[in-house]
């Protein structure tokens, strides 16, 4: 058996994580580490604010109500902005969750497994010389 990836595991867990979400259709995870990989610094899924209720406000894309898992996570993140981060996503960020990525600071990598509806988020991350690579 070969060893997994980083990329893998990661993933991986952002798969699981996204396990959590109530929304019935979208279920994101997502997962920062450390750019060596060596530490998990933060996690989020899609979902709604705590104590709030778990229900979809509206099955229409993009009206669900649900707070993303990258602003999920990105509350998460106790790590300052010098430190080098990675990010891994289930779903490719969208474009306001790609800004607040960027905010983050030092972003060196984000993984995604699935595209969203379109490619706004992965220009701006490319745009500020963030590698985006899709992974399946």
């Amino acid at each position: 058996m070969a060893r997994p990836s980083f990329e893998y595991i990661y993933l991986n867990l952002a798969k699981q994580l996204s396990k959590r979400s109530h929304h019935p259709n979208v279920k994101v995870g997502a997962v920062c580490t450390t750019n060596d990989n060596f530490e998990i610094l933060a996690i989020g899924y899609n979902g709604y604010e705590s104590g709030g209720g778990n229900y979809v406000k509206n099955y229409k894309p993009g009206q669900s109500g649900t707070i993303h898992a990258e602003c999920n996570m990105a509350a998460a993140c106790k790590a300052p902005r010098d430190v080098p981060k990675n990010i891994y996503v289930t779903v490719a960020p969208c474009e306001t969750c790609a800004r607040l990525i960027v905010n983050l600071g030092n972003i060196k990598q984000v993984y995604y497994i699935n595209k969203y509806r379109n490619n706004i988020g992965l220009n701006i991350l490319k745009k500020h010389g963030i590698l985006v690579k899709q992974c399946k």
